[in-house]
């Protein structure tokens, strides 16, 4: 394959001349001649390049990769190397050295390595990434073009660790790593033909201390609303934490305009209670500094490099963090809030401190004006240079557009210009400029009060309006700060200036962007989550212990319970063997219409078919998947002439076992609809996931049990302590194990890999089941009280971060025994095991409908370039794009596609054997470890 390299040209040169002339080529000796001399002579001029070209065991001749080599050969032989395996593979054919995997797919041991070494891919934090990596006792890691694809600065540790978990910043930056904490290689690129360096190759050494104060230098400070709910329209409430020394970098907001009006962060030297919580609109006793804001779904903010706001530190004037939080309107349904801010930060002082200015105006607004201005002005007089870099705009709906500038000179610089109606994020100064001492600031609100009859007065209420543009800066670390007791003007300092000078743009209307719009809509009802209905009998059937659910392709509900069988501590030895072998004499699974206010049964079936009912399953063809604690069995079934009919069934009836040919009381199933797998939670006895394709072949299994002591408060990832419920993510491959005793969710990818876990132990202890909605995240109930007289709630956590949001309860009646949880769009279905018997509870999440993803990318664009399609510079940017993808197409086919590629990502014990303790229900259902 290299000779081809050699000849390229002689071949290219006599390809064009046959072409033109081949009627000299053939029969004529002398255009022969001249081809092979100068054949000969091309040979002849590059014969030490050939010589080198050939003396390398690699198909292409890339000095980039051949330098790779020669390094690597200059390093101690007991150096071990990570990577992808095709690389790997030419490291040991290249030096011989020590490697941690390589594309042997015929050894088990070797495959199961590289699928762990591949994890460092994956959504990982740095301290697990260097923990995956040292377990195969890795001293260095190849980082190749599949990672570093688009940095214009090389790549580093920090590019191992993704975005979606808020690990790393959308623009790839984390400040925290530095090179002096990193050895970096010193071949710069891994293919130097593309002009901006597209593919990079980075050698990274890693050391125990290095990587310790990476890890260090990073954490995260979260203020989360402890779970309130409104009791009338426009509450206020504020809640208040110590502020941890550090300077936070990003800010991630989790909430949702369906219920929050909006949230403002702030810096305190004292909050304005002594308590954690309280109502009210107070935020601070004395000095406030504005330090975030968030309304109408607006994205996650990260700050600029080497710019961070100070909190926490001796000096400071944050020393707490107060969040203060704006319902509309009360919730219906027993519903509680738990919204948020997750902050960012880093432990080294940035060489820039940021802070925010607030312009705001009190001034009422005029009625039936289809322009309302309203003015504000001040003239900085601070000896710091002030450097905007983001600005917010708020008001609330007759709001049109909202803009600030400055003046210097006679001239006027624009700060920014933003429709208020749209997601009210920080948008970020696409260019730099410095505001100076002596500079004359200005902001206008645009509003239309053309319907309105009397004066709007600006207030804090919905009723009311607001006028605020805020302006995030950052300025020198060094300098002193201009604003100690916060920074803001609330006046019109020269209202003939701005009257007459400020620019027509500032106050013209932006282009329509209704996707953004619909994306920032707040609700005109109140959120909630009502209970339609809650019953124990459905037609004739009294319903036994609910033990599954599905929802079947229609919306219709097939409910699996227990008739009048009941789990308790002698329906098992001591072996895992049923006693009682008698099947249940009753139909126990029901497929019923959900009403309004009642259930329709459609049909019944299963009598003298199930012996101790746990999970079910149907998938897009009807088909029915069961597991069987009692006989250990998972059983696929069709209807046919309204009878189940197994069409294959998993494990051996009554016979438990920890094989790939047994089960020991499976728990719960699923099936994948991309390609038909099924999934086990083999839960009670294993601890483990198993994987079948869609004709029962045995494909994998995962998971192992937890270990007890120092780890039990925080179990390892991938280990469980009862997987009692598993459903799949379809869309993005991701499935979902309700680990029951550990009290979390684990969230894995396809391979079986954990990508995290979803716990809060402060408000359950256990998670008998979850689902996953693609709208709503993942949903999530325990099954037991944490403590005596608390109530069971459902939690549910939005995607991408999983973040506990809300939780709600029935109104009719508490939860007693909640076994199974089921989402459909809007509808929420709850079975439980209570001692008297199985009871059923539907829910309807009432929500503004499905709101659309726009990306924070999209977000952040400036409203300048909204409507520029038909412009040159947007021809010209196509131009480039096309160019772009094909250079992309060309990189794609080189480039290392691995499980949870991060380019792929813009910008988861002993068991005891009894029910219920007293009241005989699913084994401590199940039986569980014992209460404190």
């Amino acid at each position: 394959m290299r000779m081809k390299y050699i000849f390229l040209p002689l071949m290219l040169i006599l390809a064009s001349t046959a072409f033109r002339i081949p009627q000299k080529l053939v029969g004529r000796i002398i255009p022969v001649t001249l081809m092979l001399a100068l054949a000969i002579g091309i040979l002849s001029s590059h014969y030490t390049f050939y010589q080198k070209v050939m003396s390398h065991e690699q198909e292409f001749y890339d000095p980039d990769t051949v330098k790779l080599m020669e390094w690597i050969k200059q390093q101690p032989e007991k150096m071990v190397f990570s990577g992808s395996m095709q690389l790997l593979a030419g490291v040991k054919c290249c030096t011989g050295r020590p490697i941690t995997n390589h594309p042997h797919f015929e050894d088990s041991r070797i495959r199961e390595r590289t699928l762990r070494i591949y994890q460092i891919y994956g959504r990982r934090l740095v301290a697990e990434v260097y923990q995956i990596l040292k377990q195969e006792n890795t001293t260095h890691i190849i980082v190749e073009d599949s990672i570093c694809f688009a940095r214009s600065n090389g790549c580093a540790l920090k590019d191992l660790v993704d975005t979606a978990n808020g690990h790393r910043t959308e623009s790839g930056r984390y400040p925290f790593v530095s090179k002096k904490e990193l050895e970096f290689s010193p071949i710069p690129r891994f293919c130097d033909v593309m002009k901006f360096g597209l593919f990079w190759i980075t050698l990274i050494t890693y050391y125990v201390a290095s990587v310790r104060r990476v890890v260090a230098n990073e954490h995260q400070l979260v203020v989360q609303v402890p779970g309130y709910s409104p009791k009338e329209d426009d509450a206020y409430i504020g809640v208040s934490i110590k502020a941890t020394a550090g300077y936070i970098v990003r800010f991630e907001p989790f909430a949702h305009a369906d219920r929050i009006h909006h949230m403002l962060l702030y810096g305190c030297d004292k909050p304005a209670y002594d308590s954690s919580f309280w109502e009210g609109g107070a935020t601070c006793a004395g000095a406030s500094h504005i330090l975030y804001a968030w309304a109408r779904n607006a994205p996650s903010l990260s700050l600029p490099e080497g710019v961070g706001f100070a909190i926490g530190n001796k000096g400071d004037p944050v020393q707490y963090i107060v969040l203060q939080v704006h319902y509309a309107h009360p919730f219906s349904g027993n519903v509680r809030d738990f919204a948020g801010v997750t902050m960012h930060l880093v432990d080294t002082r940035p060489a820039n401190l940021a802070a925010v200015y607030l312009f705001v105006s009190g001034e009422a607004i005029p009625p039936r004006r289809d322009v309302a201005l309203n003015n504000i002005s001040c003239t900085y007089d601070g000896d710091a240079e002030l450097t905007p870099f983001a600005f917010r705009t708020h008001t609330h709906q007759m709001g049109r557009v909202v803009s600030a500038y400055f003046k210097r000179s006679g001239q006027w610089t624009q700060i920014g210009k933003r429709n208020p109606q749209w997601p009210q994020l920080f948008q970020k100064i696409d260019k730099k400029i410095v505001i100076k001492k002596g500079d004359f600031m200005a902001a206008t609100c645009r509003f239309d009060s053309h319907d309105k009859a009397e004066f709007t007065p600006m207030g804090s209420m919905g009723t009311a309006e607001m006028c605020n543009f805020y302006m995030m800066f950052y300025r020198s670390a060094d300098s002193q700060d201009p604003f100690p007791w916060g920074g803001g003007c609330g006046g019109n300092e020269n209202e003939e200036l701005v009257a007459a000078e400020y620019p027509k743009d500032g106050v013209s209307l932006l282009p329509k962007h209704p996707e953004w719009e619909h994306v920032a809509h707040q609700m005109d009802k109140p959120f909630g989550v009502k209970q339609r209905l809650g019953v124990s009998k459905v037609g004739d059937h009294k319903l036994g212990q609910i033990s599954g659910l599905s929802y079947g392709k229609d919306g219709s509900l097939y409910l699996f319970h227990r008739s009048e069988r009941i789990w308790d501590g002698s329906t098992f030895d001591q072996y895992n063997k049923l006693q009682d072998e008698s099947a249940i004499n009753d139909d126990v699974l029901l497929h019923v219409d959900v009403g309004i206010a009642s259930l329709k049964l459609r049909s019944s079936y299963g009598k003298n078919q199930f012996y101790l009912p746990h999970g079910v399953f149907v998938d897009d063809s009807d088909y029915i998947y069961t597991t069987d604690v009692g006989s250990h069995q998972v059983i696929k079934w069709k209807v046919e002439s309204g009878n189940l009919k197994p069409v294959f069934t998993l494990g051996e009836k009554f016979q438990p076992g920890s094989d790939t040919n047994h089960f020991c009381k499976p728990s719960g199933v699923a099936v994948s609809r991309n390609d038909g797998f099924i999934y086990v939670s083999d839960g009670y006895c294993n601890n483990r996931v198993m994987v079948f394709d869609k004709n029962g072949k045995f494909i994998q299994q995962f998971g192992s049990a937890s270990t007890m002591g120092r780890e039990a408060s925080k179990p390892q990832l991938g280990t469980f302590f009862l997987p009692h419920d598993i459903v799949l993510d379809n869309k993005l491959r991701r499935i979902f194990v309700a680990d029951r005793e550990n009290g979390r969710v684990q969230i894995f990818n396809q391979s079986g890999v954990p990508v995290q876990d979803v716990s809060y132990p402060s408000l359950f202890r256990d998670v008998y089941s979850a689902d996953y909605d693609e709208e709503h995240g993942l949903i999530m109930i325990p099954g037991s009280r944490i403590t005596e007289n608390a109530q069971i709630e459902a939690f549910v956590c939005p995607a991408p971060s999983f973040k506990l949001q809300f939780s709600f309860r029935p109104t009719d009646s508490s939860f007693k025994r909640p076994h199974i949880i089921r989402i459909r769009d809007n509808v929420v279905a709850i079975g439980e095991i209570a001692e008297e018997g199985g009871r059923l509870s539907i829910f309807d999440i009432v929500t503004q409908g499905h709101h659309p993803q726009v990306s924070s990318k999209e977000l952040y664009r400036s409203p300048d370039d909204v409507n520029d399609a038909g412009s040159p510079f947007f021809i010209t940017l196509l131009v480039i794009a096309s160019v772009l993808i094909a250079c992309f197409v060309a990189y794609m086919r080189y480039r290392d596609v691995s499980d949870g590629n991060i380019v792929d990502r813009t910008g988861f014990k002993p068991l005891k054997t009894d029910d219920i303790p007293s009241d005989n229900s699913d084994e401590e259902e199940e039986y569980s470890r014992a209460r404190p």
